[in-house]
């Protein structure tokens, strides 16, 4: 057996996703509430954000072809969600500019 089926987080990782695309299936069908929606998103940020600020810098988006089938997020579909989290924390395109700097400093330095 390999260390893999041993590692309960690498099995939960493996059960969220070959669960979550039938589920967000579902969803689209029949609705989803805006707190629910909230709660959807605020997890993953959190868990993104805590990724990130542990030192692990992965991709925030797949490299492949999503299991959707519909193909990568355009442009748009990222402006939306960034301008609604930036909106929601009271954040201004110059302080997201200055962080950005700061942290690609603070990064590599």
């Amino acid at each position: 057996m390999s260390s893999y089926e041993f590692d309960p987080l690498r099995r939960a990782e493996t059960t969220l996703a070959a669960s979550l695309l039938p589920a967000l299936r579902r969803i689209e069908a029949e609705g989803l509430s805006e707190d629910a929606l909230a709660a959807v998103l605020q997890a993953s940020v959190r868990l993104y954000a805590a990724r990130a600020e542990a030192g692990e810098r992965g991709r925030a988006l797949p490299a492949a072809e999503p299991a959707d089938g519909q193909g990568p997020l355009s442009a748009t579909e990222i402006l939306t969600l960034v301008s609604a989290l930036l909106a929601e924390a009271e954040i201004e395109t110059f302080e997201l500019a200055l962080w950005r700097q700061w942290n690609r400093e603070h990064v590599t330095a």
